[in-house]
């Protein structure tokens, strides 16, 4: 994939979250990272996390916000994962 391509998709996708994560120290890129794994999960997820669940509901609520997330919007929920996958791997190298 061009890396242009790959930026628009990061831009589009998690940018504002990593923006976030960087002025207000926060782990929300991560938190949504774990809930993907989990497949959409709060319990499993939370656990993973070391939080308790309400905490983890919270910052997923927040996510939502700044990412305008919609949950039952498949499309839209493979657009952020594919942007967080790019993310994370430009983080790697």
């Amino acid at each position: 994939m061009l890396s242009e391509e790959k930026d628009s998709i990061y831009h589009t996708s998690v940018k504002p979250l990593v923006d976030f994560d960087k002025e207000h120290h926060s782990d929300l890129v991560q938190t949504l990272f774990i809930y993907y794994q989990c497949n959409f999960n709060a319990s499993i997820a939370a656990k993973k996390l070391f939080i308790h669940r309400n905490t983890f509901l919270n910052r997923i609520h927040k996510i939502e916000n700044i990412l305008h997330l919609h949950t039952d919007n498949f499309n839209h929920l493979f657009s952020i994962y594919h942007g967080l996958c790019i993310y994370l791997l430009s983080t790697l190298s």
